[in-house]
C-alpha cells in the first residue's frame, strides 16, 4: 500500500507513474489524499483496469466541476472501474472534524488572550 499526501509542485507533479504502480503489484493499493496530478491518471487507470494493482482510493480529482456544478473527475472513465473509490477532496469533512477545528480555534484565542504560545501554526516554507 502506498499513501500519497505530498503537496503539488514542480517536483511532485506526476511523481507516481506506471513504474511505481507496477511496483505495488497485483495486491497493491494506492491511496491519494494529496492532489490528483501527483499520480499520472492514464497509468493509474490502466493499472486499475488491467488489475496490475488491486485498488485505489483517491480523495482528489483531476478536474473539478465548473461554476454550474458540472464536470467529471477525470477525462478517463474511472467511474466504470469496480476497484476505485473517488471523493472530491472531501473524505475528511465530518462533524467531528468541524467540532475539533472550533475547539482548536477557541483554545488558540484563549492562548493569545493569556499570552501563551499558539498551537498548530503553519509556517510557509
Amino acid at each position: 500500500m502506498v499513501v500519497v499526501s505530498a503537496p503539488l509542485n514542480d517536483h511532485t507533479r506526476c511523481m507516481i507513474g506506471g513504474a511505481e504502480l507496477d511496483a505495488l503489484g497485483p495486491d497493491g493499493i494506492l491511496i491519494n489524499v494529496g492532489r490528483g496530478p501527483l499520480v499520472r491518471q492514464q497509468p493509474l487507470y490502466d493499472a486499475l483496469a488491467s488489475h496490475r494493482i488491486a485498488a485505489a482510493a483517491i480523495d482528489v480529482w483531476y478536474s473539478y466541476p465548473d461554476a454550474g456544478g458540472h464536470g467529471a473527475p477525470s477525462a478517463l472513465p474511472f467511474r466504470d472501474l469496480p476497484n476505485i473509490l473517488m471523493t472530491p477532496h472531501s473524505s475528511g469533512v465530518t462533524d467531528h472534524t468541524f467540532v475539533g477545528r472550533v475547539g482548536d480555534i477557541t483554545d488558540n484565542i484563549r492562548r493569545l488572550d493569556t499570552g501563551r504560545t499558539v498551537l498548530r501554526t503553519v509556517h510557509p516554507a
